[in-house]
């Protein structure tokens, strides 16, 4: 049977289980515990691709798109720590390995590999997502840090505003200049270390949160709250070895999220630039300088309370040196079975000048999640 024929049969086996659960906890006292987890997601994904005039390329397959396990430890009654690994394509890579303190009731700090407070778009785990797959405004490829090892700071004050800042080790890798891409120091990347530009980023936030301020996860499901949050994010990255392509990057961002009557909107402004020693005519750099401007509004309502979600997005993306606009449209259906753990999600994309050049591309997305 072909891959089209076989996804029904696969949702139909895994729709036989509807219940979600927290994990499997085990409490050796009160200030010892162990919670362990795992994160199945399953997608099929249909492709076709035109470049300029040519044949139509298609293409579809089933895959893990994640299967995620997890473990966390309460040690004591102030520290935490986390290790989550991701087993994808064949390919292995730890995603969260930190230790967490909790004493200060009005801070809290992280030490490890998490994710960089820029970009709310990255920030939100792609667990609590209404897409199957992050815009364009969270695109590692394009300037977005995602995680990196290094201290991680985070406000709890009792006030409408709260304050990140963090300083980490990270990697760059310009592939000819063609990208900016941020590469996680645990990733079981392709990409060999000679090839990658060393050096160390510093990133800052604050978010001006309303009412409650809206939380850092996609829906307005049962438990949601009203809320509003404005946020701004900069951050600075700087070349610490020999150069290999990019001397430098800095970030900027603007982003407002609701929360409040079946509605979740989340919009965002990105501006990135770089700059390179070479002074070449590349495609996304220009006599060694490149500038980006991305953007995002995803917007979803439900249809039918906690249970059904109807979600549109527009995404945009240019580079100066590009002559035409990266743009991106999407729209879909999320079915809850228990909240972000155990969800069906289905949308349809259309992409055209991807990376600024002419091409356009149409994809079909069916994902489930189960989380235990």
């Amino acid at each position: 049977m072909t891959n089209l024929v076989r996804m029904p049969f696969i949702f139909l086996i895994i729709l036989l289980s509807n219940n979600a659960f927290a994990g499997y906890k085990i409490k050796i006292n009160d200030q010892f515990k162990l919670n362990l987890g795992i994160r199945a997601v399953v997608q099929f994904e249909d492709n076709k691709l035109q470049i300029d005039n040519e044949e139509n390329i298609t293409d579809s397959e089933i895959s893990f798109r994640r299967l995620r396990p997890y473990i966390k430890a309460n040690i004591g009654k102030d520290w935490q720590g986390k290790l989550a690994w991701e087993i994808s394509s064949g390919r292995q890579s730890i995603k969260d390995i930190y230790m967490r303190y909790k004493g200060f009731n009005w801070l809290d700090i992280k030490l490890g590999n998490e994710t960089l407070p820029f970009s709310r778009e990255r920030m939100t785990s792609s667990a609590k997502q209404q897409l199957p797959e992050r815009t364009l405004v969270g695109d590692t490829e394009f300037g977005i840090p995602g995680r990196q090892p290094g201290i991680h700071l985070k406000t709890k004050f009792d006030v409408p505003l709260t304050f990140y800042l963090a300083h980490a080790k990270a990697n760059i890798h310009g592939d000819l200049l063609t990208e900016i891409q941020f590469i996680g120091h645990f990733e079981n990347s392709d990409i060999p270390e000679r090839l990658q530009d060393i050096g160390e980023i510093t990133v800052a936030r604050i978010d001006y949160n309303l009412w409650q301020g809206a939380k850092y996860n996609q829906g307005f499901l049962a438990k949601s709250k009203t809320g509003l949050t404005f946020s701004l994010a900069s951050y600075k990255w700087k070349n610490k070895k020999t150069v290999v392509e990019i001397e430098d990057v800095e970030g900027i961002e603007a982003s407002i999220s609701y929360r409040g009557h079946n509605l979740s909107l989340d919009t965002q402004f990105n501006e990135i630039t770089a700059n390179s020693p070479f002074k070449l005519e590349r495609p996304l750099f220009n006599l060694g300088e490149a500038r980006l401007e991305q953007s995002s509004t995803e917007l979803g309502y439900m249809l039918w309370s906690n249970k059904l979600e109807v979600v549109i997005s527009n995404e945009n993306m240019q580079a100066d040196s590009w002559k035409n606009e990266w743009r991106v449209k999407e729209f879909g259906f999320n079915y809850f079975l228990s909240g972000h753990d155990h969800k069906l999600q289905l949308s349809y994309r259309k992409q055209t000048n991807i990376k600024g050049k002419s091409n356009r591309d149409k994809s079909i997305f069916l994902q489930w999640q189960y989380a235990y």
